[in-house]
């Protein structure tokens, strides 16, 4: 009879445990119920927008921003599926949920140029593919793309202080 005692307390432990790690499905539910349910279940902390090394880089940029009265705006950890659009719809979910660490618009908010910091945790998994797809993807839209690496000097940030200068130029 303990035996039996002690395989029910392991089921009940083991079905708590399961339903705290994957998400709860609702019958005859649509995917919003079903995401619902498991965002309903979940813990979520909050985390920084940015890393340090991000954060540096960006600082820098408003403060060349600032400093020239340059007339853009800077977004950091923008979705590409807020700044992009097609009518293909195979293509929109290919960039939909990939994010570029800056975006640089006009005083329109017209983006017109994408920063890409190559820090050291950039490296992962497959974002040399993941990279490609959002250059190809911006730069069919016309919006211009910088890969700063992790390592920057003055020489590898030029050809984007360069571009503030044309859009500067071009808003003149």
């Amino acid at each position: 009879m303990e035996n039996y005692f002690a395989i029910l307390v392991v089921l009940v432990v083991i079905g708590l445990v399961l339903s705290k790690i994957s998400p709860v499905k609702r019958k005859g539910g649509n995917v919003h119920d079903n995401q619902l349910a498991s965002v309903e279940v979940a813990d979520f902390f909050r985390k920084p927008v940015m890393n340090a090394s991000e954060s540096k880089l960006y600082e820098f940029l408003l403060h060349v921003v600032n400093k020239y009265h340059y007339p853009v705006r800077i977004y950091p950890q923008v979705s590409l599926g807020e700044i992009l659009k097609t009518d293909n719809k195979s293509a929109f979910f290919a960039i939909n949920s990939k994010r570029v660490d800056f975006v640089i618009a006009d005083r329109d908010n017209i983006p017109c140029a994408v920063v890409e910091y190559q820090g050291a945790g950039h490296w992962q998994n497959n974002a040399k593919k993941r990279d490609a797809i959002k250059k190809l993807a911006c730069e069919k839209a016309g919006i211009k793309y910088f890969d700063i690496p992790a390592t920057y000097t003055g020489n590898e940030l030029k050809p984007l202080i360069d571009f503030f200068d044309f859009v500067n130029a071009k808003e003149g």
